[in-house]
């Protein structure tokens, strides 16, 4: 266990026993997207690893998604009670992400789509079937309506364990 997951499950377990009157237990996921789940029927919080591993520099980053984790003992999904209570013990949103020094870490797996209109590339964790269409070009030429000539098309799979996969 590295310093930094030493560190939050400490406070994690700390500020749910002493807010909630809970005991914890604490587990680590190998995940990207998913930065902490809180399963409250088994008393399980579990955080991404490499979330915790690009963040390990910032204590209050780590203090804020354990924090954002631990509310979810008393509310389980994100509504207006829910943000409250994260509001009452400092954060400013109910989510993490909208810090502006939290650090996201870049998935090791992921799919590569590109807008031929303008270029622009997009990574996403899961094979994309739907339409979908890049923003800035339907907003620029076709007054933010969806037009399947600016829909992103497959690039590639990439794994960076791996060499990449031309599709």
């Amino acid at each position: 266990m590295t310093e930094a997951e030493d560190y939050i499950e400490k406070f994690t377990k700390e500020f749910a026993k002493k807010e909630f009157d809970v005991d914890v237990n604490i587990e680590f996921m190998n995940t990207v997207s998913l930065w902490g789940q809180n399963n409250k029927a088994k008393s399980l919080i579990r955080y991404s690893k490499s979330f915790i591993e690009a963040n390990k520099d910032n204590k209050e980053v780590l203090d804020d998604l354990a924090i954002h984790e631990c509310c979810h003992i008393k509310y389980r999904n994100h509504g207006r009670d829910f943000k409250k209570l994260c509001q009452s013990f400092g954060l400013v949103s109910n989510h993490t992400a909208y810090r502006k020094d939290v650090k996201v870490p870049e998935p090791k797996k992921y799919y590569l789509y590109r807008c031929d209109s303008c270029g622009v590339e997009e990574k996403s964790m899961k094979y994309v079937n739907k339409k979908g269409a890049c923003s800035e070009c339907c907003n620029k030429y076709n007054n933010g309506e969806y037009d399947e000539k600016y829909r992103f098309k497959l690039v590639r799979y990439v794994d960076e364990n791996e060499k990449e996969n031309n599709m």
